[in-house]
């Protein structure tokens, strides 16, 4: 009887339930569910609808009970940082901050510990929106709050204890967070006590790889499941991500394209030195032992919101600014403006105008400039990276939903100089269901899992 493994994946705009089946050596996946998630802005302040995230997952489920299809596990990946407190009863202590909130800007300025500091325990970039610098505004803030928390969640794992009832910290998660020393995996003394939070709130943490618990009688009541095991995945989405790239050659970089665009390497220790914290490099915990040696550059946000703004499509889009990609207009995809602004046309327009280059005229010469902007971007990131490794990329290898853009596919080779790589889009859900199977004793490798995908998906080229 064939089974299948439920992968949730849930990014900053949107979540989805992939349910895969392996037939004979190769991954189907079909998507079961899809919903939006974008952040709430209630006042001045941006948060993160646990209750309607949960709902609809519990939807999902439901949708997977019905195909009456054997579920083996469950898995549960998300973005990074961001978390919520639970009280000594197991309640959420309020909805969790969304880390595009302007608070953190504040709190990154106020922080007493130095970031030279923490890149040295940590080996994280830094972002406004780092988890240290949260907890930081919190313990000045929300003073209220962190008296009456018992733990602190990240999202996968706060999702996975609703379900569960199981308490822990997934690796990959925790890595995100600048609370972790890079080196020992576990969280850092030096800079809890430079930032003043008390270790206590945190719970123990886990590899992924393993069982974290089984749906609770509730939810099997809910949804129609029985007691499916949760398996511990790489929960931040970049880690299943990169875990479902298959890679075809040692020296291949990747960038996990989507509302972010993660672009890095693959290493089995963290590199934090002169250089890498002058070039601001971070060090994520990957699955497997692996380190993710990337950077975090604005992906496919700028466009995402163009597009809600002038109630178009991507594929009107891309063509507007194919027709218009010589001009001289480009702007900086990680300016601050771009964060979270009211109207995104008015900040690229404004950004241009400011930096002596005109004002865009055209839809096509606005997107032109955001595509010409985030390959630059690239550009950079890969020169760095060799410099720093003292490794040269051979290759590209891109996944998620950015590589259905083939503009941005072909101007990435372009730009770069390297061969661009394309596939599997689902590469977060793919990784999320490797590390199921891992969790199972069902798979022996990493890389008999990504072997096992790049044979079961299509995969493109672009040369540069």
């Amino acid at each position: 009887m064939k089974k299948a493994y439920l992968a949730f994946d849930l990014g900053a705009s949107s979540g989805r339930l992939m349910m895969g089946i392996e037939t004979e050596g190769k991954l189907e996946l079909t998507e079961l569910h899809r919903f939006a998630n974008p952040p709430t802005r209630m006042g001045e302040r941006l948060y993160w609808d646990v209750p309607y995230q949960l709902r609809e997952m519990k939807e999902g489920l439901k949708k997977a009970a019905e195909t009456g299809i054997e579920i083996a596990s469950i898995g549960i990946d998300t973005w990074g940082v961001d978390y919520g407190y639970l009280d000594e009863d197991g309640a959420l202590l309020g909805l969790p901050y969304c880390y595009r909130d302007s608070k953190n800007q504040w709190a990154m300025e106020h922080c007493p510990a130095s970031f030279s500091d923490l890149y040295q325990e940590a080996g994280l970039q830094q972002m406004n929106f780092n988890t240290a610098y949260q907890l930081y505004y919190d313990l000045q803030k929300r003073p209220k709050v962190l008296q009456a928390a018992k733990t602190l969640l990240f999202m996968p794992d706060l999702l996975a204890y609703f379900l569960t009832g199981e308490i822990g910290c997934e690796y990959t998660i925790a890595s995100t967070s600048m609370l972790l020393n890079a080196k020992t995996r576990s969280w850092s003394d030096s800079i809890l006590q430079q930032i003043g939070f008390p270790k206590e709130l945190l719970p123990p943490i886990r590899m992924p790889g393993q069982i974290a618990g089984c749906l609770t009688k509730a939810v099997q009541q809910e949804t129609g499941l029985d007691a499916v095991p949760v398996a511990l995945v790489g929960s931040h989405d970049t880690a299943s991500a990169v875990a479902g790239t298959p890679f075809t050659g040692k020296h291949h970089a990747f960038i996990s394209s989507g509302t972010w665009s993660l672009m890095g390497m693959e290493l089995k220790e963290p590199m934090i030195n002169e250089a890498s914290y002058n070039a601001n490099f971070t060090n994520e915990g990957g699955v497997c032992g692996t380190i993710r040696f990337l950077k975090n550059i604005c992906g496919l946000w700028i466009l995402q919101q163009l597009r809600k703004e002038w109630k178009t499509e991507f594929p009107e889009i891309i063509r507007q600014a194919q027709d218009s990609i010589h001009c001289d207009f480009i702007i900086d995809p990680d300016d601050e403006r771009f964060t979270a602004p009211f109207s995104m046309e008015k900040e690229v327009k404004a950004y241009c105008r400011e930096h002596g280059q005109g004002e865009p005229q055209t839809r096509g010469e606005m997107a032109a400039a955001v595509y010409k902007g985030l390959t630059q971007k690239y550009q950079q990131c890969i020169q760095s990276m060799e410099q720093i490794t003292g490794e040269p990329v051979e290759a590209i290898h891109m996944v998620g939903g950015g590589i259905q853009d083939q503009l941005l596919c072909r101007m990435t080779a372009e730009k770069t100089g390297k061969p661009v790589i394309t596939g599997p889009i689902e590469a977060a859900a793919l990784g999320n269901i490797l590390l199921q199977q891992m969790a199972l004793g069902e798979l022996n490798s990493l890389e008999e899992g990504r072997a096992k995908i790049g044979a079961s998906f299509p995969i493109s080229r672009y040369e540069a």
